[in-house]
């Protein structure tokens, strides 16, 4: 799963980097809450986007509907984008070197999830 703020390089331009950050913030927390709720792992932040691992695929809609609601009502400047993605990939340690992107310790590809 992936999500991130739609028009958040704008904000940051328009408002600065701390009301940015802030929503960031805001953003990160509420995420981060839903996900222990429907107990997801987070993968990795990367600017305004979180990429996630969801087991069950209706707790990854509910996930998605919420996050994008929470969202409307707490910033009207901005909306969330999400995209799922269920199925089987591909997973390996990656170590915890410069190159290990994701908190957990590994990584997952398959042609629609890549980064």
């Amino acid at each position: 799963m992936f999500a991130d703020l739609a028009g958040y390089t704008a904000v940051t331009e328009a408002h600065g980097d701390e009301e940015a950050a802030d929503l960031a913030a805001n953003f990160y927390g509420h995420a981060r809450e839903l996900l222990a709720r429907c107990e997801g792992e987070e993968v990795k932040l990367i600017g305004d986007e979180l990429m996630a691992r969801i087991h069950d695929p209706a707790a990854a809609i509910q996930f998605a509907i919420d996050l994008s609601h929470h969202s409307a009502r707490r910033h009207e400047l901005l909306a969330v984008r999400v995209g799922l993605h269920h199925g089987r990939c591909n997973a390996a340690t990656t170590g915890s070197g410069p190159r290990s992107t994701s908190p957990l310790g590994w990584r997952a590809w398959r042609k629609p999830v890549r980064w």
